[in-house]
């Protein structure tokens, strides 16, 4: 069974509160990269995915949505890194406002 399946009717808000922090996160790459069909998109994906998630819970956030996403790019802007190449990965947590 795929991991897709089995998380498909689950409210995100109850999957939360039952799922640890890590597990969590991998749940959301994981759906990710499930609608990825390239093996090389899908280590970007996750890697990209892997450090924005590291970054949010480095920073103490509790949410993610669009000012979040936009700290961190101007964040990596600062550091010299190309936030399109990791903002890209992030996006599809960046749809709830």
């Amino acid at each position: 069974m795929q991991l897709h399946e089995t998380t498909e009717h689950i409210d995100p808000a109850a999957l939360v509160s039952l799922t640890p922090r890590f597990a969590f996160a991998d749940v959301l790459i994981q759906t990710v990269l499930d609608g990825l069909t390239s093996e090389h998109s899908k280590r970007a994906y996750a890697r990209h995915l892997r450090a924005f998630i590291d970054w949010h819970q480095a920073s103490g956030h509790t949410e993610i949505n669009k000012a979040v996403v936009q700290r961190y790019a101007a964040q990596l802007r600062d550091a010299g890194m190309s936030p399109q190449a990791s903002i890209k990965g992030s996006q599809p947590f960046a749809s709830s406002r």
